[in-house]
């Protein structure tokens, strides 16, 4: 029964008789993790191994076990609480950084730019905004949420996460005579110092109009914790606004709904990083990388830059009906654009690339509302031959992708080491929301800029709720936006390639 209300919930068909018929209905990998998610809340736990390798309807209902809640792990360590002491620094918890953060960290300290994964939201404010509601659901999303108390310090035993008992995050009401697009580029280049603080909020009336700008390093917060932190920001400043106190819901906090991160960390230290060296060992074996999109143009500056672009509505219609009929989805197809235009692009026929995955596919309980670092990337090597037709690529991608899912957590770091620094020089995101508008029917904010830089030189962006819509987002010191808008229409040409 609960497998089949959670097919009804995430595909709207009554049932499913094994993993390769959950496919075929419209599921994809993003669609297996919210398939899992939905058992999660009905109290039962489903492993992504045993769900891929379910071959009847039999085997998935053995393999569903009653989810039983573990108690929450606290890391002690002597020597770093006697570190921290005298440093005076006061503190809720530590723990040893997990692998992502060990990964972002690594790359921040051997980038020269300050705004490497420093990601950025702009909210266009769509009505007045009180500054003092502001800052006290500002304040009070500080206080719920651990991430954004989270500072960093490296000793020679390992990197730490310390979450500090009381906030010292900068909550700012500012006018400025500038854009507030030239306001936010001033904002991006400062960037964080994770041993200091990792998370600013600023109420700014600029010269076109009045904004919220919700800044927070890489290394304590993905995309989809902007979303939830966001998300609880914007209730609480609707309540203080109907006259709720914020001191009484400063009581109503429940710390991170719950969830605990270290604990999720410390699972994860229990999945088998064996078998995932060794299939991406094998998958990238005999690979000889170099597959940079060279530039044809000077650059022209030093900044981060980023483009939109957008299918036709008739190209959007026929793309979604190419998917019904050939049991594709748009992120599968997404994927095998990407792989077309780096062939092209690099002339070989043999191409690999990032792919950005959720990180929550676990079981865990309140991981979908959970702020934090989840993120990963996960690298793809598809075979593009001249002989090869679409739908044999959109093959390929479905079955690499199902292999790859019991691993999506093996840490990006580890897997640099294993596949060469130059495999991957390119990352291809796919989103299936849009967050143009938050506290929705409340006419509050609009979405007016979400940047989101990483270690990469160029990356892919997909949303594809509503009409598909994409953005390259690259480094301005290697790349002119000459050569990413000339990038950008040859996508276009080949979705509308794929979509006729």
């Amino acid at each position: 029964e609960a497998i089949s209300l959670a097919a009804k919930e995430i595909l709207g068909i009554d049932s499913i008789e094994n993993a390769e018929d959950f496919l075929k209905a419209g599921g994809d990998s993003l669609k297996i993790l919210a398939f899992l998610v939905a058992l999660t809340k009905q109290g039962y736990a489903l492993s992504l191994a045993d769900f891929v390798a379910a071959q009847t309807k039999e085997d998935i209902i053995a393999s569903v076990k009653p989810l039983e809640k573990e108690e929450n792990v606290r890391y002690e360590n002597e020597a770093v609480a006697e570190k921290l002491k005298k440093e005076g620094l006061e503190y809720d918890s530590f723990y040893p950084a997990g692998p992502m953060q060990e990964s972002i960290l690594y790359y921040c300290s051997i980038n020269e730019k300050k705004s490497v994964y420093n990601t950025l939201v702009i909210l266009r404010a769509l009505r007045a905004i009180d500054k003092t509601r502001f800052a006290q659901a500002a304040q009070l999303m500080i206080e719920k949420y651990d991430a954004f108390r989270t500072i960093f310090r490296f000793y020679k035993d390992g990197n730490f996460a310390v979450v500090r008992k009381n906030s010292i995050c900068p909550i700012q009401c500012v006018e400025s005579d500038l854009t507030i697009a030239e306001f936010a580029s001033d904002l991006s280049r400062k960037g964080f110092d994770p041993k200091d603080n990792s998370f600013r909020m600023l109420l700014v009336t600029a010269s076109d109009g009045e904004f919220v700008l919700y800044n927070v390093h890489h290394a304590v917060s993905d995309g989809i914790s902007v979303f939830n932190a966001i998300s609880y920001f914007i209730d609480c400043y609707l309540r203080l606004e109907k006259g709720e106190t914020f001191e009484s819901l400063k009581k109503k906090i429940v710390r991170n709904d719950g969830f605990d991160y270290y604990s999720f960390l410390h699972g994860l230290g229990k999945s088998d990083d064996a078998k995932a060296a060794d299939l991406f060992r094998r998958e990238f074996e005999g690979f000889e990388g170099g597959d940079i999109i060279h530039p044809s143009r000077k650059p022209d500056n030093d900044d981060y830059g980023k483009i939109d672009f957008a299918l036709t509505e008739e190209v959007d219609r026929k793309l979604r009906d190419f998917c019904q009929k050939n049991e594709c989805t748009l992120k599968q197809v997404c994927d095998a654009v990407w792989a077309i235009v780096l062939s092209k692009y690099t002339y070989t026929e043999d191409v690999a690339f990032g792919e950005v995955v959720s990180g929550r596919e676990e079981s865990a309980e309140g991981i979908e509302k959970a702020v934090g670092l989840f993120i990963n990337t996960v690298p793809m090597r598809l075979s593009v031959r001249a002989d090869k037709t679409v739908k044999d690529l959109l093959k390929e991608i479905k079955e690499k992708s199902i292999s790859h899912l019991p691993y999506l957590t093996y840490p990006i770091s580890k897997l640099i080491r294993l596949i060469g620094d130059n495999a991957i020089s390119t990352i291809v995101n796919y989103e299936d929301n849009d967050g143009k508008k938050y506290g929705i029917g409340a006419d509050l904010f609009e979405q007016e800029y979400l940047f989101d830089n990483s270690n990469f030189d160029l990356e892919f962006e997909i949303t594809g709720k509503g009409r598909l819509a994409f953005d390259l987002r690259y480094n301005g010191s290697v790349y002119s936006e000459e050569d990413m808008r000339l990038l950008g229409d040859r996508i276009l040409r080949v979705f509308e390639s794929i979509a006729t």
